[in-house]
């Protein structure tokens, strides 16, 4: 909603329908990336106060763990991102 001017000009200027929503996927997955980078440091920095209360659970530097939850947040930031365009 908020971009819609911005498409309008971009189409009479002749930029295809694919090339609008691919910019709209990179600016959004820029955004998911970013995210994700700023989680993941926090998350590790929190790990070692998360090490002391997990007994035997799962560690919380689980490469399998973060690597699940990256590639479940990165499928949900594109698909948010595909809706938006």
């Amino acid at each position: 909603m908020q971009r819609t001017q911005e498409i309008g000009i971009r189409m009479a200027l002749g930029v295809t329908p694919g090339e609008v929503l691919a910019s709209i996927l990179r600016s959004g997955m820029a955004l998911v990336a970013a995210g994700m980078v700023a989680g993941l440091i926090v998350t590790l920095a929190a790990a070692g106060l998360l090490d002391k209360l997990l007994f035997g659970v799962i560690s919380p530097r689980d490469p399998l763990l973060y690597s699940v939850v990256s590639i479940q947040r990165g499928g949900s930031g594109g698909a948010a991102s595909r809706l938006a365009g």
